[in-house]
């Protein structure tokens, strides 16, 4: 028996998941994105963490766990845990393009835009609205002195 978590996530972090590990996305603590998840899940002392925004998150991801798992270890997500998670890919998604375009321009010329652009190509998100590339860019640009002197430590 599978217990299934369907996990709210806005439309562009649906197709990052899924490109990364596919429609539906079985637990395993082999990757990084299944130890995150199997360590929210974990039994733990209830809490709630309250979101700072309303976000539009109308996509959901299937996150599917062995019974024997949830018998094993318990299984346990508030609302809380699954803003945790979403933010938690979020970041790592944003800091991958980003570390891509510092390194295609160091070591290729590449613009930041372009590659930034080729990586949401890449992961099927399309730029119905230019608003997310905006934001991405306008986030980049303040997050990019800090990225490269941390590779430079």
């Amino acid at each position: 028996m599978i217990i299934t978590i369907n996990l709210p996530v806005s439309k562009h972090l649906k197709e990052f998941l899924t490109t990364k590990f596919g429609k539906e996305y079985h637990l395993g603590t082999d990757n990084w994105f299944g130890v995150l998840i199997s360590t929210l899940l974990e039994r733990k002392s209830c809490w709630d963490f309250k979101p700072k925004k309303e976000e539009q998150n109308t996509e959901f991801y299937s996150i599917h766990i062995k019974l024997s798992y949830a018998n094993k270890h318990g299984i346990f997500l508030t609302k809380g845990h699954e803003e945790l998670l979403r933010k938690s890919i979020e970041s790592l998604f944003r800091e991958n393009i980003y570390e891509q375009a510092l390194l295609n321009k160091e070591c290729y010329g590449i613009d930041y835009k372009t590659t930034i652009l080729n990586c949401l190509e890449y992961y099927g998100i399309t730029d119905d609205n230019s608003n997310y590339l905006q934001a991405l860019m306008r986030d980049f640009s303040r997050k990019k002195d800090r990225i490269e002197t941390r590779r430079g430590e």
